[in-house]
């Protein structure tokens, strides 16, 4: 699958990562028909750098099936935030790593997790479907929905949502020699990369693309 609708954003490399990388990484996100929220990332590794454990012919025959993982993040994952508005402090993580791998997480605050029950009534509505390609040799593509309108059914009309909704996109991606690089759309200022940091979220309005 090639995506062409709206305009690719390049993911930044966080500054402590070492910078002599060829690989690049571009995500999309916008609105389709319905209230769902469609992103893309797209991986290019031209110098054929990243891990087998990324690269394998094998994890990008596309999977008609996702399951449910855990601690995704350790190895090659990919990630969507978000902040339904910009007086709470809730925000929400969705964690995608091919061929059919995904978690989702609730925040009451700064890597406070929801209440169990909370957690649970998000994860069955906002559960979200995604599939994997690989477009040529060194090029890599994940793609899904998140059904935003379910976040309505509690206290967020969808107006708000998609007012005043924050956003980050982020990946990390493990090469061969074992080192990580931690890519995304915006890094606050830090010596560690942190996605869950708020002041590197940006508004949905800013980050969604336009549909052709």
């Amino acid at each position: 699958m090639q995506s062409n609708i709206g305009s690719w954003k390049p993911l930044k490399l966080h500054l402590k990562d070492r910078q002599n990388t060829g690989v690049k990484v571009y995500a999309q996100v916008f609105s389709s028909s319905g209230p769902t929220l469609n992103w893309v990332f797209r991986v290019e590794d031209s110098c054929k750098e990243l891990a087998e454990n990324f690269v394998h012919e094998e994890i990008w025959k596309n999977s008609s099936k996702i399951f449910r993982g855990k601690d995704l993040w350790r190895e090659n994952c990919f990630e969507v935030f978000l902040k339904p508005t910009t007086d709470c402090e809730d925000y929400f993580e969705w964690n995608f790593m091919a061929p059919h791998f995904w978690d989702f997480y609730a925040f009451t605050d700064f890597r406070i997790n929801s209440d169990s029950a909370k957690k649970n009534f998000l994860t069955k509505n906002l559960a979200s479907n995604f599939s994997c390609y690989k477009n040529s040799s060194d090029n890599y593509e994940l793609a899904g929905q998140i059904f935003v309108s379910q976040i309505s059914l509690l206290s967020w009309s969808l107006n708000t949502l998609q007012t005043e909704a924050a956003i980050n996109l982020s990946c990390i991606l493990q090469t061969r020699d074992k080192t990580q690089l931690h890519f995304a759309l915006n890094h606050p200022s830090g010596d560690k990369p942190d996605f869950h940091n708020k002041a590197g979220f940006i508004p949905l309005e800013k980050a969604v693309s336009t549909v052709r």
